[in-house]
């Protein structure tokens, strides 16, 4: 089982929206939930309209976003509260109203609670653990966060060390990400605006893998094609231009741009690259219909690229494991 961790945005959404039935069935997404903005159009209605406040907006918001979180076709949608605290008893009372019964609430590096079938724990609390702490929980979430400067044997390392503590009866997911904000100095250059990275997450779980008890039930997690929230230590060389389609094949993440910094970006160019790739193949997944279909935009829309993205590594990663 796969688990792809996203944020709560339109092209994360619709990236998993557009999956096959048959994908939809082999993954564990886990969603980070973000408190709703309010705009200068709600701003205009609560100051002009009776019995409008920003906390309805807000909650309103929030209910629109879970109903179609729900509505996605898959089984078991993990949601994470962490950002939203103060607004944990709404998302509680929406669930539970709305019977959105797919949707699971998870502990987020709380050890505390008598019983829960979710816990994720981040990096920076595996030294907090214990096998009494771990033994009630059923799955667990190991999040080894942003590893792309990190030495590949020490993360191996911290993973072991987190997974001693957990019970063989226990179904693990060990989830990192690599995927830089901007060109990292280890790049591979490919030509003058594009290059690529090793996909180091999969090397270190097929590290941590070969050593872990065979009985051990662990599975694949990260954050597709989106940067980890969290950057620890990380120098990094900022790109010259923006990346316009992040593409993922068997052992490297692609990132393709056109030498453009600002304004209506063509896609055309790099879609023509990404379908030079000897792995391409355009009935894979609809990111990759979208990018061979020549009838399809090419200009503009960051977020229906970064779906076509996402929705090519979701479909990669649930076929791999």
């Amino acid at each position: 089982m796969y688990m792809p961790v996203l944020e709560d945005k339109k092209g994360e959404i619709d990236a998993i929206d557009k999956l096959s039935n048959v994908v939809k069935e082999n993954i564990l997404p886990l969603f980070f939930i973000n408190v709703p903005s309010v705009t200068p159009r709600d701003k205009n209605k609560i100051e002009n309209e009776d019995n409008v406040t920003a906390d309805k907006i807000i909650n309103e918001k929030l209910e629109t976003k879970l109903l179609k979180l729900s509505g996605l076709g898959i089984k078991r949608i993990l949601i994470d509260m962490t950002r939203c605290k103060n607004l944990e008893t709404v998302i509680h009372y929406i669930i539970s109203m709305k019977q959105l019964d797919n949707l699971v609430i998870i502990d987020h590096n709380n050890f505390n609670k008598k019983s829960s079938d979710y816990i994720y724990i981040s990096k920076d609390y595996f030294n907090l653990l214990n096998s009494k702490k771990l033994s009630k929980y059923k799955n667990i979430i190991f999040d080894l966060q942003y590893i792309g400067k990190s030495n590949t044997q020490i993360v191996i390392n911290e993973a072991m060390a987190a997974l001693k503590n957990a019970s063989k009866h226990s179904n693990i997911f060990l989830v990192s990400g690599v995927v830089p904000i901007a060109v990292p100095h280890n790049a591979q250059p490919i030509n003058s605006d594009d290059y690529r990275i090793l996909r180091s997450e999969k090397i270190i779980f097929n590290a941590v893998k070969e050593q872990v008890d065979k009985k051990m039930k662990l599975n694949y997690g990260d954050y597709t094609t989106v940067p980890p929230e969290k950057f620890e230590n990380e120098t990094i060389q900022y790109s010259s231009t923006p990346v316009q389609i992040k593409y993922t094949e068997a052992n490297y993440y692609y990132f393709f741009r056109n030498g453009k910094r600002s304004g209506k970006y063509s896609y055309l160019p790099n879609c023509e690259k990404v379908k030079k790739l000897s792995n391409f193949n355009k009935d894979h997944c609809w990111g990759d219909t979208f990018i061979w279909n020549d009838k399809c935009p090419r200009k503009g829309n960051t977020t229906q690229w970064a779906a076509v993205s996402i929705n090519h590594h979701i479909t990669l990663c649930a076929r791999e494991n």
